[in-house]
């Protein structure tokens, strides 16, 4: 296998390997509710490592996995946390002008069933595997083919907000998550550095889901539910 055609099969995995994951579980009939659904994410995310580690022969580091100094790290997490935070108070009231907000609220207070300890895990596991797939891995890999990690980064932001097309988010709330998305990708492709990127992600979704019960007090299903 050429070494361009084991990226193509790294970036297949990447961007597919969540929704192939998926279809298995649905075909095996195994709960797709619950934290079902996010253990299960961890499957392709270490087949990817394996596969960079076994078939590509490359270092983490290929894929962006790129420790910084204790300090620097601390304050690129908090910057690129304060830029998150910063970013959704701006402009997710925007959004809210021209698009529907009831996908997203919808979405988060579906997690509101999930305890603390639950919401966390779900924060982490979507930090570590979506950033290791969409940020590090696909961002390098389409640097190296086409000399430009910038058009990479445009890339992997369409095919991860295209990937959480699901039942938990509709259309509307796809816009919604296409702005945190971009920081994210202009975080990784200032820093480089794939844990940085990893912490921003999950702090912000913990912050996110540890929020949950409000939205989900003002689901309307929820409501006609309780009366």
């Amino acid at each position: 296998m050429s070494n361009h055609l084991r990226k193509l099969t790294g970036l297949v995995l990447a961007f597919g390997g969540f929704e192939i994951t998926g279809r298995v579980t649905d075909a095996l009939d195994l709960p797709s509710d619950g934290l079902w659904p996010h253990v299960t994410k961890w499957l392709p995310t270490l087949s990817l490592l394996g596969f960079v580690r076994v078939v590509e022969d490359e270092p983490l580091s290929s894929i962006g996995w790129r420790p910084i100094e204790p300090r620097r790290f601390v304050r690129e997490t908090a910057i690129g946390l304060a830029v998150m935070l910063g970013a959704n108070v701006v402009v997710q009231p925007v959004l809210r002008r021209f698009v529907d907000s009831a996908g997203i609220e919808a979405g988060l207070g579906s997690f509101a069933d999930l305890s603390i300890p639950e919401r966390l895990f779900v924060a982490v596991t979507a930090g570590t595997t979506e950033e290791i797939a969409f940020r590090g891995y696909a961002v390098e890999r389409l640097a190296t083919l086409t000399g430009n990690a910038s058009f990479g980064g445009l890339i992997s932001l369409v095919a991860f907000v295209l990937g959480h097309a699901s039942e938990t988010w509709d259309r509307s709330a796809l816009v919604h998550i296409t702005q945190p998305t971009a920081v994210l990708t202009v975080i990784y492709l200032r820093v480089r550095s794939l844990p940085v990127v990893v912490a921003v992600h999950a702090l912000n979704d913990a912050i996110g889901l540890l929020l949950a019960d409000r939205y989900a007090a003002d689901d309307p299903e929820t409501n006609d539910a309780a009366q």
